[in-house]
């Protein structure tokens, strides 16, 4: 098992290049250091639960961990139970900025 840490980038500005995909994804694997990213649409509960089921079935390992800021992308009741169906620990920065 391992830990991973997660946010998102923020692409905003480049959307209309993206197919309409305003941020992504990333997530780095603390053990074997590799980044995963995803692309995604919106920070809703939906598309954010997506793409971590797409990074998780690229990763070698389950993550036992998952840390993360405290924005609300990653701290929702959809994707809190998402993680729990996922046995995944989360873990938000004590200290942290959201912008």
């Amino acid at each position: 098992m391992t830990d991973v840490q997660c946010d998102l980038a923020d692409f905003q500005k480049l959307s209309r290049q993206n197919n309409g995909k305003k941020y992504a994804l990333v997530a780095i694997d603390v053990l074997s250091k590799r980044v995963f990213a995803e692309p995604v649409r919106t920070k809703k509960s939906n598309d954010m639960i997506e793409a971590f089921e797409k990074i998780l079935a690229r990763m070698e390992m389950h993550p036992h961990r998952i840390f993360s800021d405290k924005g609300t992308e990653f701290c929702s009741k959809e994707i809190m139970d998402f993680f729990r169906k996922k046995d995944i620990e989360k873990y938000t920065a004590t200290f942290s900025e959201v912008k």
